[in-house]
C-alpha cells in the first residue's frame, strides 16, 4: 500500500494530537482513566510495569526501510527488541510514555502508525492461517460462492448489521462472528445476510468502477530483481552468508 497526501497529513495530525494528550497526562491535567481511551486509539496499553506500544503492520507486509526504522526504535526507545504478534503487528513493551510521540513521528516518516491496533476493532487484515485464532479456533464457513467486487462494501455492511442484531454482546469472549455462525447455523446466517443485503446492494454503497481501479493502483506489486528460487536459492544463500547458514541449521527443519 502506498500513502497519498491525505494519508501523510492524517498520520502527522494524529502524532501532533497524541503528543498534546501525552503532555497533558504527564502534567497531571487529565487522569489515567481519562487518558485511557485516548492512548488506546493510538496503540498504547498500560501493563504492570510499563506502557506497551503496538504498531500496525498494514496487511502484514514490511519493506526494508520500515524494518530498519523498527530496529532503530527498538534500540533507541526500548530494550533492543520487539515482539511480533499473532495478528502480524509488532509491539514494544518498555517505551517511556514521554517518548511515544517521538516514536509515532519516526513511524510516520516511513508510512507507519499505531492507529487501530487495540480495543474493539479490526486489528489487521492478513492471510495467515496458522495464528490469531483466539481461544476458540474454528474453520470458516462459506456463505457465498462469488461476490462482485463492486458489492463488497454493501455485503460486508449486511454481515455487520446481522451481527449487531444477534451477536453475543453479553460475553466479550463470545463476541465474535464465528460464534454467531456456530450457534445460529450457517444456513440461517446466510439467509439473514442475503435478506439484509437486498436492501443495500443497489444503493450508495455500491463501489464505482473508478474507485475500484484507484484502490488497485495503491496495491501495485513491487518490482523485484530476478533471483534464484527454491533449493538453489537456499544453497547460494548458505554459501554467501555464514550467519544465515547457522540460523538455518538452528531454526529450520529440512
Amino acid at each position: 500500500y502506498r500513502y497519498d497526501e491525505f494519508d501523510h497529513d492524517f498520520v502527522q495530525a494524529r502524532v501532533a494530537e497524541f503528543s498534546d494528550q501525552v503532555q497533558r497526562r504527564l502534567a497531571g491535567e487529565i487522569t489515567e482513566d481519562q487518558f485511557r481511551p485516548l492512548r488506546l486509539m493510538n496503540g498504547v496499553y498500560l501493563q504492570l510495569h510499563a506502557y506497551m506500544l503496538r504498531i500496525a503492520v498494514p496487511y502484514g507486509t514490511l519493506n526494508g526501510k520500515q524494518l530498519r526504522m523498527l530496529g532503530h526504535i527498538a534500540r533507541k526507545y526500548d530494550k533492543g527488541y520487539g515482539h511480533f504478534t499473532t495478528r502480524q503487528n509488532i509491539q514494544f513493551n518498555w517505551p517511556a510514555l514521554s517518548d511515544i510521540p517521538a516514536i509515532l513521528a519516526d513511524l510516520a516518516s516511513v508510512e507507519m502508525h499505531a492507529i487501530q491496533t487495540s480495543g474493539n476493532c479490526i486489528r489487521n487484515v492478513t492471510a495467515d492461517h496458522f495464528a490469531g485464532q483466539g481461544r476458540t479456533p474454528m474453520v470458516a464457513r462459506k456463505i457465498r460462492d462469488f461476490l462482485p467486487e463492486a458489492d463488497l462494501l454493501s455485503y460486508c455492511t449486511a454481515i455487520l448489521r446481522v451481527y449487531n442484531l444477534y451477536g453475543r454482546r453479553d460475553n466479550k469472549y463470545k463476541a465474535r462472528i464465528k460464534i454467531l455462525v456456530h450457534e445460529t447455523g450457517v444456513e440461517e446466517i446466510t439467509r439473514q445476510v442475503e435478506a439484509e443485503w437486498q436492501e443495500l446492494k443497489d444503493a450508495e454503497l455500491k463501489l464505482p468502477e473508478a474507485d475500484i481501479r484507484a484502490i488497485e493502483a495503491y496495491f501495485a506489486p513491487p518490482v523485484l530483481a530476478g533471483r534464484p528460487e527454491g533449493d538453489q536459492a537456499v544453497k547460494l544463500a548458505r554459501l554467501d552468508s555464514k550467519g544465515f547458514s547457522e540460523w538455518l541449521d538452528q531454526n529450520v527443519v529440512t
